[in-house]
């Protein structure tokens, strides 16, 4: 599969995301230094958080890729596992400057986070289509922190800007 072909199977999630980011506006549960981040007047979707989104479902891909080459000992997985984490590095650099020191830890976090927010995201739709409203909120609350989070450890603001990669 292509570059092209990946982006669009990331944008797939997209539509859901949109969905549960329109239901989920408002920003609470974060701390002063985490809000100190953010723009008071929050985060309007941009081309920044549009990259982050399709980030978020090329981590969770490379993730579905390497456990269906362990389940089906297909290298075919494997080989297409490398080919998104190359992907989504090209994509990562879009939004975090690379360089040494604590920014290698930024770079991992960052991740993290995404991949954390997603996986987050995907129980709590499941949660939901038991029944489980409750459960499911918390789960969407929950990812949606993380998602901020790393919002704010990148400066992706209300236009879209991402600080870290002035130089």
């Amino acid at each position: 599969m292509n570059a092209k072909g990946v982006m669009a199977l990331a944008a797939i999630g997209t539509a859901a995301y949109l969905v549960f980011r329109r239901n989920h506006a408002g920003i609470s549960g974060l701390g002063a230094d985490e809000m100190a981040l953010l723009d008071s007047k929050g985060m309007d979707l941009s081309r920044a958080e549009d990259l982050a989104v399709a980030l978020m479902h090329l981590v969770s891909l490379e993730e579905h890729a390497f456990f269906s080459a362990r389940k089906t000992g297909d290298q075919k997985y494997t080989q297409f596992a490398d080919k998104i984490r190359t992907l989504r590095r090209k994509l990562m650099r879009m939004l975090l400057k690379e360089s040494k020191g604590n920014d290698a830890e930024k770079w991992c976090m960052a991740k993290h986070l995404l991949g954390g927010s997603m996986r987050l995201y995907e129980v709590g739709c499941k949660f939901r289509s038991e029944g489980n409203d409750l459960d499911a909120e918390d789960l969407f609350s929950e990812a949606y922190k993380c998602y901020q989070r790393f919002c704010a450890m990148c400066g992706i603001n209300q236009e879209g800007a991402c600080p870290c990669q002035a130089g």
